[in-house]
């Protein structure tokens, strides 16, 4: 979905195909994942060399993606917020904290009384987030 959202589809290098297990060239999958690699908005997993082709993504993870690409993008990322009230505030992952806090911040994400960070995003979670994320850089 970021990839679709950027005019410049440039592919800046295809290193994602020789650095993670899953990455394979001529897919459906090739120019996004490539891209996002390359971008720093999505690196895969660092332990496993894998970067989850047909996997389903964690609420953690999309968190992560939407703050790397706010990096690149320039938007302002220094909004933080305190979910440590949260039910499951310690099952958040240690390098998802600061794109946890940003997104719980910026009300990317909410929760109720669960942030459920290792939850598998469904479609309408997903479509949830990226509506946030779009509206707070009024895009």
């Amino acid at each position: 979905t970021l990839y679709n959202m950027e005019e410049d589809k440039t592919v800046a290098n295809y290193n994602a195909i020789n650095e993670l297990k899953d990455v394979k060239a001529g897919q459906w999958y090739t120019d996004a994942v490539c891209w996002a690699y390359s971008e720093d908005v999505a690196k895969g997993n660092s332990s496993t060399k894998l970067f989850g082709i047909g996997k389903p993504i964690t609420r953690e993870q999309l968190a992560t993606m939407l703050y790397n690409y706010s990096v690149k993008k320039g938007y302002d990322t220094t909004t933080r917020g305190d979910y440590s009230g949260m039910k499951d505030a310690n099952k958040v992952s240690s390098y998802a904290v600061e794109f946890m806090q940003w997104a719980y911040g910026t009300g990317i994400i909410g929760g109720g009384t669960n942030l459920n960070p290792q939850g598998y995003a469904t479609r309408a979670q997903m479509a949830s987030m990226m509506k946030n994320f779009c509206q707070k850089n009024a895009l």
